[in-house]
């Protein structure tokens, strides 16, 4: 598809790709502005519909565009440095010949010798305010892939158990009609979630949007 577009587009004039290019980028920002009616959307839907829409099937899609716009987008990472100033960090290994008397420090990966180099710069406003933004994206998506994160129960949706067996049993029956066999508990934790191997569970507050 790549050689197809380049043999496509290699006779333009540098007006033609001047104009692509302009109308391509109109249309990445238009696109980006719209994901703001998306969330409102996700946000006044009623439970029913979005149940319907089926979210969770469009979640690869979603990732894929999250992935993609954050390696182009590129925002550095902002944490605060020896010095105690805020710093945009860029850290990377470097493949090296001779480690130059640093052998105490030399990183083996797939038996080639690296060192670990990094720059730092004294963070912008803006600069702080993304990391801001991903750090507590990140939080975000602590909840939906560490078992050990414990959400308030009146804040909690999609509760299985919801102090009703029936609800689990419910559940259980579901997913065995689509993978056979299948298992379920609720319990009450005393010490650990009985994850393998066991975690502590961690108790989180869900800021207000």
């Amino acid at each position: 598809m790549r050689d197809s577009k380049e043999k496509n587009t290699s006779d333009w004039s540098p007006q033609q790709k001047a104009n692509f290019n302009k109308n391509m980028r109109r249309k990445l920002k238009e696109g980006l502005r719209g994901l703001s009616d998306m969330v409102l959307l996700l946000e006044n839907l009623p439970p029913t519909v979005l149940e319907n829409a089926k979210l969770t099937e469009d979640l690869p899609k979603v990732i894929e565009f999250v992935d993609a716009f954050l390696e182009k987008a590129g925002p550095l990472p902002v944490a605060e440095h020896v010095s105690g100033e805020l710093r945009t960090f860029r850290s990377y290994a470097v493949r090296v010949a001779d480690s130059c008397g640093l052998e105490d420090h030399v990183k083996i990966i797939n038996g080639e010798k690296y060192l670990i180099e990094s720059d730092s710069c004294t963070a912008l406003p803006i600069e702080i305010h993304r990391a801001d933004i991903l750090k507590k994206h990140a939080s975000t998506i602590q909840r939906y892939i560490d078992p050990s994160i414990v959400i308030i129960d009146d804040q909690a949706r999609n509760r299985w158990s919801a102090n009703d067996p029936r609800v689990l049993a419910a559940e259980v029956k579901k997913r065995s009609g689509i993978k056979g066999d299948c298992h379920a508990s609720a319990n009450t934790i005393l010490d650990y979630i009985p994850t393998n191997p066991p975690c502590a569970p961690h108790i989180i507050v869900s800021p207000a949007r």
